[in-house]
């Protein structure tokens, strides 16, 4: 049995029309039940392209970096509100993820827009969020051959005991290694994932 809970939110601050917070949903982002009261019940925490800035959840990021450490699990989406330019550097989330944040926040400089196809890294060609086919070598040729992907989300390595499944064909890391786009790291009794880019297939 899967109980899913979703907040979406419709109208942000790249909307073509300017509109207040008020407006941006039906109901207040539930950020004290979702992060306080009831994050203990949950299996898996995903941040899709989510910047909690403007939802009154940054005062909540060191419960779910707990949560991930007494063995929930936790996944960050990219875009253009999530990693650096979602504020995520130097916070409680930033030391639970498979890669480490360049500093800053926002901007140009935490985004690549260019279109590339993502690699399959060797560890990616057995790992099973990235076995496509359970030939190994078919599983090679899928990914050498999948649709290119747009946009990706600028880290400066992945961590020591992370894995890192997919990387970017040509941007690098601060040392010298492939950029991570896809990466999963064991943290305490829990886990936690990237993925680089909201453009995924």
């Amino acid at each position: 049995n899967v109980d899913l809970v979703s907040f979406f939110i419709l109208v942000n601050r790249f909307s073509p029309r300017p509109t207040s917070a008020r407006e941006t949903s039906l109901i207040p982002f539930p950020s004290k039940e979702l992060f306080e009261d009831e994050l203990g019940g949950f299996d898996l925490l995903v941040f899709q392209n989510f910047n909690p800035g403007p939802y009154q959840t940054r005062e909540y990021l060191p419960n779910i970096a707990q949560f991930v450490r007494d063995g929930g699990a936790f996944v960050m989406i990219g875009g253009p509100l999530s990693y650096t330019a979602g504020g995520y550097y130097g916070t409680p989330i930033a030391d639970v993820l498979p890669v480490d944040l360049p500093s800053g926040y926002g901007g140009d400089s935490s985004l690549d827009t260019s279109e590339y196809t993502p690699r399959l890294t060797e560890s990616g060609a057995f790992h099973p969020i990235t076995r496509l086919a359970l030939d190994p070598s078919v599983n090679k040729t899928l990914w050498r051959d999948i649709h290119p992907l747009e946009g990706a989300n600028k880290v400066t390595r992945a961590k020591e005991d992370a894995v890192v499944l997919v990387e970017h064909p040509d941007l690098t890391g601060a040392d010298g290694k492939p950029m991570p786009l896809v990466a999963v790291r064991e943290v305490g009794e829990g886990r936690s994932m990237v993925v680089g880019t909201d453009s995924t297939w």
